[in-house]
């Protein structure tokens, strides 16, 4: 047998590197792993459990540690019998809060500075921190709690709907036979039982799409409260060594608290569990953001919206992420008819008619009217024209002879009312969108202090907030922030709950990696043997397949990776979602993650940062339109931003603020593309 027919199976026997911790706590806890996952390489273990391969990589050779509802994942999975699962999951747990008090202790001892204050300060904080840490434990149980209940009515559900499929087929058959053989009060019986039986596969499939949603919804709250456990546990850490060092003495020990419990209605409540579930994740997500706020924890996050459900609020007919990110569930959906950018096809005018009443039936009917109607003929189609070019010019010269005030626009009046305009970005954005020592700064920035003095606010009465990929359109329409201005992409799903001014920037997606130790290369990691090599690559197309890759969550750039498939139908890669790009390029240069993929202008600033170390290679993957964001209701306020969006750059004061900010970072010029949202 020649070396390539040998090469599969070695690689499918293919075992971690030695075991490395940076502590012996932290040793011990991979040689436990290891034991617990024996017989099971690090990719069977990424497919199995969701975790990249290089993370698992990493879990088993001690370097970083596992999650503490990972680790319960793989006992409940891989341990057999219950009374051993109940032993091994004590030892883990043991072993893991050993390893994070030994690593909080290392991370202390090696921080440069400990915290200042008095003895008094320090014990207030050390105690605020250990409270933290349990409120975060109990969250993290909680959530654990909700993930098992969604995770048997998604089973029971999915059951459902196999049985009512089965059911709906024998009807279609009866009913055949129906219309041959008996009477129309029989054939009538048959009809109406195949219609009670589609419907109720309907609302069956329905309940089943949104406990989906909730179950990514709260995997996604589990791994920010494992997050905040972690940062607050250090934090803890911190203040007790400090305290220590300024007084000599052990700080009092904090009261030992229960683990608060999550009581959930019987699995066939469907409506009023999934009711009281949403309920839960909210005060989950209130909690965390609380204690973040509180211990300085960054990163905030809000979490994404659960589907709708029959019966409570209106369906939504495609996928229900801010970003079009596919749903777990088998079905496919129709795909709107708007382009890849999000914009309809029709003319820019057509701006004018969708806010005319009528113009949503009208559209309707264009697209699904009844079929066999007479083609129109060439004098209608330019009688049309003639009377669409009469109304939009029409429109126009109304705007024109109209200025609106911003005393008429409701959001405006409501931050006049406050004293401030508060602006959403993006924080931690190289040349886009930065904060230093309370000082913003990058071309988002610029450009909506520009907007913002337009609207009448100068820049001492203009708040940044910072948002994340995720939280944008809650934000904006839940009042938190009036516009969103950062690297915010227009696409129709998101379109559906905000609306956008612009666009005022066209960019494409492309690949931040490791530069390799000759040119042109970069590193790749070869996870069957946890080692690190080198490789030409000028295209993702020159990746292995499930290369380990970190982007935003709910990202537009997201659902494009997870798109992606190789010659051989192969995933391209294994995604790790983050609320943070400042996480990600952490997880890139420690070689937790291959790659870090977004759009190229703010990949640009993560290498201008790091140009001894990242590279941005590849062709444009997709291309993205930055738009600002508003709430949908306010029609003035629109209008408003685009009058100032085209005044900043028939002014020739865009282009100056493109050189001044993304052009320092190697970004190179271009032109404002046409504003299509305006």
């Amino acid at each position: 047998m020649n070396d390539d027919e040998e090469r599969p199976s070695q690689r499918q026997g293919a075992r971690p590197g030695p075991v490395e911790g940076d502590t012996p706590q932290a040793a011990e806890l991979a040689q436990w792993l290891r034991e617990r996952t024996a017989g099971l390489t690090v990719r069977q273990l990424a497919e199995r459990f969701r975790y990249g391969r290089s993370q698992w990589s990493e879990f088993l050779r001690g370097r970083k540690l596992i999650p503490l509802w990972l680790l319960e994942d793989v006992v409940t999975a891989l341990v057999p019998g219950p009374r051993n699962q109940q032993m091994q999951r004590a030892i883990g747990r043991e072993l893991l809060e050993a390893a994070e008090h030994a690593d909080a202790a290392r991370r202390a001892a090696q921080a440069p500075q400990l915290p200042d204050g008095t003895a008094h300060e320090l014990q207030i904080r050390l105690d605020d921190a250990r409270q933290g840490q349990i409120q975060a434990q109990q969250t993290l149980h909680s959530l654990t709690r909700l993930i098992y209940t969604f995770l048997s009515m998604v089973a029971d559900l999915r059951q459902r709907c196999a049985t009512l499929e089965a059911e709906r087929d024998q009807a279609r058959q009866r009913l055949e036979e129906a219309n041959a053989t008996v009477t129309q009060q029989r054939l009538a019986e048959s009809e109406q039982h195949l219609a009670a039986t589609e419907q109720q596969l309907a609302e069956t499939e329905q309940r089943l799409e949104g406990v989906e949603d909730l179950l990514a919804r709260t995997r996604w709250e589990q791994q920010e409260a494992e997050y905040v456990r972690i940062r607050a546990l250090q934090r803890a850490e911190q203040h007790r060594r400090a305290y220590e060092q300024r007084t000599g003495d052990t700080p009092t020990e904090p009261v030992d608290e229960e683990t608060g419990a999550v009581t959930l209605p019987q699995l066939w409540e469907y409506d009023h569990a999934l009711e009281a579930a949403d309920a839960q994740l909210h005060a989950h997500s209130a909690r965390l953001s609380a204690i973040r706020e509180r211990l300085g924890i960054p990163a905030p996050s809000q979490s994404r919206r659960p589907r709708t459900i029959l019966g409570q609020v209106v369906p939504d007919p495609s996928a229900d992420s801010p970003d079009n990110a596919p749903t777990s569930s088998g079905s496919v959906r129709a795909d709107s008819t708007d382009n890849a950018d999000g914009s309809a096809t029709l003319a820019s005018s057509d701006r004018t008619r969708a806010n005319t009443p009528g113009a949503v039936g009208s559209a309707a009917g264009a697209a699904g009217g009844p079929r066999g109607r007479r083609r129109p003929g060439r004098r209608t189609v330019l009688v049309g024209m003639v009377c669409l070019s009469l109304l939009a010019a029409g429109a126009w010269f109304a705007r024109d002879q109209w200025q609106p005030s911003p005393s008429d626009s409701q959001v405006l009046r409501r931050a006049d009312k406050r004293g401030e305009l508060v602006i959403g970005t993006k924080a931690g954005q190289p040349g886009l969108s930065m904060e230093k020592d309370g000082k913003w700064s990058g071309f988002d920035v610029e450009l909506a202090r520009r907007i913002a003095d337009r609207l009448g606010f100068p820049e001492d009465k203009i708040k940044f907030l910072p948002v994340g990929t995720n939280s944008r359109e809650t934000m904006i329409k839940n009042k938190k922030v009036d516009l969103v201005v950062g690297s915010y992409s227009i696409n129709a799903e998101r379109e559906k709950e905000v609306a956008f001014a612009g666009p005022y920037l066209l960019t494409g997606q492309r690949l931040l990696m490791r530069k390799g130790d000759t040119e042109g290369t970069v590193w790749v990691n070869d996870d069957e043997t946890g080692s690190l090599y080198t490789k030409e690559v000028r295209s993702y197309v020159d990746l292995p397949p499930k290369t380990d890759v970190c982007t935003a969550a709910d990202s537009t750039s997201q659902k494009k990776l997870e798109s992606l498939k190789t010659e051989s139908g192969e995933k391209q890669f294994d995604v790790t979602p983050l609320t943070d790009y400042d996480l990600c390029i952490s997880g890139l240069l420690d070689t937790t993650y291959e790659v870090l993929s977004t759009d190229d202008v703010i990949l640009a600033g993560y290498q201008a940062k790091y140009r001894n170390q990242l590279v941005t290679i590849g062709g444009d993957m997709s291309h993205e339109k930055y738009g600002i964001g508003m709430e949908k209701n306010d029609s003035v306020l629109h209008d408003l931003v685009c009058d100032a969006l085209e005044k900043e750059i028939s002014s020739g004061r865009w282009d100056q603020l493109f050189k001044d900010n993304l052009g320092k970072i190697g970004v190179e010029e271009t032109s404002p593309p046409p504003r299509t949202r305006c």
